[in-house]
């Protein structure tokens, strides 16, 4: 993928939970799907925000998961 200079998600660091949260949000969004009937949340990276609490902790609760 080539990035352009004014590419918004490179103006700025985002973080992967802010990335995983967009791109989790409108999956749910096109599937029709409400966070609370989301049973689990996997997320695999290499690179997290922080060690603790972890990314996937950060996007459940942004995504309103239970």
């Amino acid at each position: 993928m080539t990035r352009k200079p004014n590419d918004p998600y490179i103006q700025r660091k985002v973080t992967t939970a802010e990335l995983s949260t967009v791109s989790g949000a409108a999956a749910l969004r096109m599937a029709g799907i409400e966070p609370t009937s989301i049973d689990a949340l996997v997320l695999s990276t290499t690179t997290p925000d922080r060690t603790v609490p972890a990314t996937s902790a950060t996007v459940q609760n942004d995504l309103g998961l239970r």
